[in-house]
């Protein structure tokens, strides 16, 4: 019963998208006024709780004279403790509170069918200062009684429930249990109810969206993945540029160490040096006039250097 009525009010904010236009009734927008259909889906409320110190009063008409009215409950949820009801909805048989009271509801549980013994239901909606909870969702159906009406169903315009209801032909498949047996929701495959389109509408949005994120998500991959090869080839070029400067920088220096090499290195003044180019003569012919045997004796001048 509880995931029924969290996925009911999961529901509530999803028409709310299309609030206007699929017919769905709140009880809060109608307070005071009387409401004449052939059948529709109303809930307690738009938003997903009920206000505090509601009142609210809300009359039902059948469509046509002769007809009745059935109220088909999904859910209901309205605070309650083991003191009784300190919020409830009242259900009365006839257009005013002084008409005989049906039914007074509280709790969270799914309560039976109530039937109009005429033309009115009213419903009363009371809340206290202080717990608020999710309502009631249910759907109202003007019928025609076979059994206890003179009206007799009407091929053209008239769909025939097992539950010897007669209602308007439009409420068949629609998604809503109007007969009270669901006997107007079977062999529906050729209809596509209200429902359907919007809940296919939904999956081909979600199904868009999670393939719109899963594009974007590879996107992101791929462009990460790009600037981070570019990253790593710029960091390839600097380390290539690096390493051809410093081999310049190597070559550079070995050839200035090569070029510093080339000089002639130091003399050493500890071995005996030959005298400078112009006092080194070759020596004296063997006949020469003169000798060296003198000590410190130098040869003499030649004529011609």
């Amino acid at each position: 019963m509880e995931h029924r009525i969290a996925v009911h009010v999961v529901l509530v904010y999803m028409v709310g998208l299309f609030h206007g236009t699929t017919g769905t009734m709140y009880m809060d927008d109608h307070c005071g006024d009387t409401i004449q259909h052939i059948g529709d889906r109303m809930y307690s409320q738009y938003s997903r709780y009920y206000d505090n110190n509601m009142d609210c009063r809300t009359t039902l008409k059948a469509a046509s004279d002769y007809q009745r009215i059935s109220i088909d409950f999904d859910w209901i949820d309205i605070d309650s403790n083991i003191y009784g009801c300190p919020d409830y909805l009242e259900v009365y048989d006839g257009p005013n509170m002084s008409s005989p009271l049906l039914k007074r509801l509280c709790g969270r549980y799914e309560p039976i069918d109530i039937l109009s013994s005429g033309q009115y239901l009213m419903l009363r909606l009371k809340t206290d200062a202080y717990i608020i909870e999710n309502g009631f969702n249910l759907v109202f159906t003007s019928f025609y009684d076979r059994q206890n009406s003179p009206h007799t169903c009407n091929g053209s315009d008239q769909y025939r429930c097992d539950s010897y209801r007669c209602i308007d032909s439009s409420l068949q498949c629609d998604g809503r249990d109007n007969c009270g047996d669901k006997s107007d929701e079977h062999d529906c495959s050729g209809w596509v109810s209200v429902w359907s389109i919007f809940f296919i509408a939904i999956g081909i949005l979600i199904v868009a969206t999670c393939g719109l994120m899963c594009i974007c998500a590879c996107c992101a991959y791929c462009l990460t993945a790009c600037q981070k090869k570019n990253t790593n080839v710029v960091t390839s070029s600097s380390t290539v540029v690096t390493e051809t400067v410093d081999s310049t920088q190597d070559m550079e220096f070995q050839t200035t160490n090569e070029s510093t090499d080339t000089s002639l290195p130091p003399t050493n003044t500890s071995l005996p040096q030959p005298p400078p180019y112009a006092y080194y003569l070759p020596p004296p012919s063997y006949n020469a006039a003169f000798s060296y045997e003198e000590e410190n004796s130098l040869p003499p001048k030649p004529d011609t250097f």
